[in-house]
């Protein structure tokens, strides 16, 4: 599920709002598969990371940099304790952009966003991926792509009946 609020109004229909400089907290259950491409339990320098890019209409896509990296932080059971076969959560909690473009209270996109929890090698949770493609050796474990549109305040804007 995610923290931010589905619209229902018209021209913001079935869009989670994501409200300039707030978080949003994004957690996932699943029940690892059987048959895993990593090793389990995950330890010894390599770790679960997010990643979040969000995607407008005619550009390639945006980083959102301010997100907790290390998806082994807030997972249940812990990454060291993970087994295939087991159903586990995981949550990463991202700040939503409030950059120069998005400023303007005019501007409020429609923002593809994909939320993504893979598996890395070689972890660091410092570094942030800026890459929208993974690099050699990271196995992607979730993909969510959500439908959102950045606002100023937690409701779609337009007024009543759009």
């Amino acid at each position: 599920g995610i923290s931010a609020p589905l619209a229902k109004k018209q021209n913001c229909f079935n869009r989670h709002l994501l409200v300039k400089g707030r978080r949003v907290q994004i957690c996932v259950n699943g029940t690892l598969p059987e048959q895993l491409p990593f090793p389990t339990p995950i330890q010894g320098g390599a770790g679960l990371k997010n990643s979040a890019h969000g995607t407008l209409p005619a550009l390639p896509p945006q980083d959102f940099c301010d997100i907790a990296k290390d998806s082994c932080q807030a997972s249940n059971p812990s990454c060291d304790q993970m087994q295939p076969g087991q159903t586990i959560e995981l949550c990463s909690v991202m700040k939503v952009p409030n950059d120069p473009i998005t400023l303007n209270p005019l501007i409020q996109p429609n923002v593809l966003v994909r939320w993504r929890i893979f598996y890395d090698p070689q972890f660091d949770s410092s570094v942030c991926e800026k890459n929208f493609n993974l690099r050699s050796g990271q196995v992607p474990l979730v993909c969510i792509d959500m439908d959102t549109k950045v606002v100023n305040k937690p409701s779609c804007p337009g007024g009543l009946g759009k």
